[in-house]
C-alpha cells in the first residue's frame, strides 16, 4: 500500500544536466489529496511513455496551454509567462532510427530557410556545441516596430529529437537573460520506462497489470499525471481481461486512476471509475470519498453529501495502513460548500460518528 492521501512523502530524483554530466540529488515533498495537488516544485516534466528519460525545466510562473501526447506519437508542450512575455514550445519526436547532432543541424537549417527566419538580420546557426541552436530576431513593422526574438534548440537522444522554441515579442537586449535563465534549468532526468527504448515507439505497453501500475506510480510520484493516467488505465484494462492483482492493489489502482482523471479535469471519467470501483467493492470508503470530491468539482452538492455519507458509513473498511477517511472540513475541494449552513451541518454530524 502506498500512502498518498494525507501525508507528505519525499521522493529523491537524480537530475543530469544536459551537456554537463553533473548529477544532483534533490528531495522534495509531494502531497496529494482530494483535489488537484499543489505545485510544490516548479519543474515541469515532459516525457514519452516508451523512454527511460524525460526533460525537466523550471516553469514557475508559466501558464501551460497544451501538454499532451499527440495521435502521431509526439509529446507536445506549449507554455508562456504572462509577466515576461516569454513563450515556449517543446516537442519530443520519435524517429525510426537513432537520432544525431547532424540530424539536429539539418532540422535547424530547414527552420533557417523558413520565410520568418529569412527576414532576420542577425540569424546565427550554432553547431559547435552538443546542443545545436538557431537564433534570430525578426522586426515587426506594422503598426510599429516590435522586434521578436526566436531561439530554437535541438537535442538528439536515443530515438528522439527534443525540439525547443523560445520566443518573445517586444524584445530588447536586456531580455536575453530571460532566455538564458530558463535554458539553465533544462535537464534530462531519468524516468521509469513503460516500454522498451530500443526502437521507435510501439503501439502497446509491455508488462503485467502490476508492472504497469508500478510504472504509473513512479510517474505519479513525479507529478507526471498524464503518463500515470495512461499506465493506470492500461493496467486496469489488462486486469479486467486477466485478473492478477490482489484486492488491496486493485483498490489502489482504481482509486489512483480516478484521481488522475480528476486532476486532468476529466470529471466524467473520474466519476465513472469511482462508480465502477463501488460496483465491484461498495464498502471501500475511499471510492465513496473521492467520488464525493468529484461531485464537488462538478458543483453537485446533493450527490457530494450522499457520497460523503457512504464514505463515513464504511470508514472502517479501509486498507491496512491507510489513515482512513479524511476530514472533509479540512479538504479544499469542499470549501465551496462549507459556507452553506446546511452542508456544514451535515458534515459536522457525519464527523461526530468518527470521533
Amino acid at each position: 500500500m502506498i500512502d498518498r492521501y494525507q501525508k507528505f512523502r519525499f521522493a529523491t530524483l537524480t537530475l543530469i544536466l544536459v551537456g554537463a554530466g553533473v548529477s544532483i540529488e534533490l528531495g522534495w515533498p509531494t502531497l496529494v489529496q482530494c483535489g488537484p495537488p499543489p505545485a510544490l516544485d516548479p519543474r515541469h516534466l515532459v516525457a514519452l511513455p516508451e523512454t527511460s528519460w524525460g526533460v525537466a525545466l523550471d516553469l514557475d510562473g508559466y501558464t501551460t496551454s497544451i501538454d499532451d501526447l499527440k495521435s502521431d506519437g509526439r509529446r507536445y508542450l506549449v507554455a508562456s509567462h504572462p509577466l515576461t512575455g516569454l513563450a515556449l514550445t517543446m516537442t519530443l519526436d520519435t524517429m525510426q532510427a537513432v537520432t544525431s547532432a547532424d540530424g539536429c543541424v539539418t532540422r535547424l537549417k530547414q527552420l533557417a530557410a523558413s520565410p520568418q527566419a529569412s527576414q532576420a538580420q542577425d540569424l546565427a546557426l550554432i553547431t559547435t556545441s552538443s546542443l545545436p541552436t538557431l537564433e534570430y530576431t525578426v522586426p515587426e513593422n506594422k503598426p510599429r516596430p516590435v522586434p521578436q526574438r526566436h531561439v530554437h534548440l535541438c537535442y538528439p537522444k536515443d530515438y528522439v529529437y527534443l525540439n525547443l522554441h523560445l520566443s518573445k515579442a517586444s524584445y530588447a537586449h536586456a531580455d536575453e537573460d530571460l532566455f538564458r535563465t530558463l535554458l539553465k534549468t533544462l535537464q534530462i532526468v531519468p524516468v521509469p520506462p513503460s516500454q522498451p527504448t530500443t526502437g521507435a515507439a510501439s503501439a502497446s505497453v509491455v508488462g503485467t497489470s502490476l508492472d504497469l501500475f508500478k510504472a504509473g506510480n513512479q510517474f505519479y510520484d513525479q507529478s507526471n499525471y498524464s503518463h500515470a493516467l495512461v499506465l493506470y488505465q492500461q493496467a486496469l484494462d489488462l486486469d479486467k481481461a486477466n485478473p492478477l492483482l490482489d484486492r488491496i492493489t486493485w483498490r489502489d489502482l482504481v482509486d489512483h486512476l480516478g484521481m488522475v482523471y480528476s486532476i486532468a479535469g476529466k470529471l466524467a471519467q473520474a466519476r465513472a471509475i469511482f462508480e465502477y470501483g463501488i460496483e465491484e467493492e461498495h464498502t471501500y470508503p475511499l471510492f465513496h470519498y473521492h467520488l464525493a470530491c468529484t461531485f464537488a468539482e462538478m458543483n453537485d452538492r446533493e450527490r457530494t453529501i450522499t457520497s460523503l455519507r457512504a464514505a463515513i458509513r464504511f470508514r472502517k473498511h479501509h486498507n491496512p495502513g491507510e489513515p482512513g477517511v479524511p476530514d472533509p472540513r479540512r479538504d479544499v475541494t469542499f470549501r465551496r460548500f462549507m459556507s452553506h449552513k446546511d452542508f456544514r451541518a451535515v458534515v459536522d454530524r457525519l464527523m461526530t460518528q468518527v470521533q
